[in-house]
């Protein structure tokens, strides 16, 4: 599993405590004063990489670890070689700014 460098997004479940205040946070960040709503775009950025991870790409990675809650462990990467997705995500950062 990898860790992308650059990129985030809101969280797509609460399954701790943790999770909880990371929710709350990011609520607070964004102006919006319900973690359903954190959750729902969470999962609207969530499709929205799938959508654009299949088409053909190439990861780049020193294999460096990468923290995160997996059993698997992570190592960060670089994703290049997608073509052709730039406006739609030119749409979702202006979509979703603060």
């Amino acid at each position: 599993m990898s860790r992308l460098y650059f990129v985030d997004c809101p969280e797509t479940s609460v399954n701790s405590r943790s999770d909880a205040q990371r929710v709350r946070e990011q609520a607070r960040y964004f102006g919006l004063t319900s973690a359903e709503r954190i959750i729902h775009f969470g999962n609207e950025a969530k499709t929205f990489v799938e959508h654009v991870l299949n088409k053909p790409f190439t990861v780049y990675t020193a294999f460096a670890s990468a923290l995160g809650k997996s059993a698997k462990g992570r190592v960060y990467a670089f994703i290049i070689g997608l073509r052709n997705f730039v406006p739609n995500n030119v749409v979702k950062r202006e979509r979703y700014r603060k």
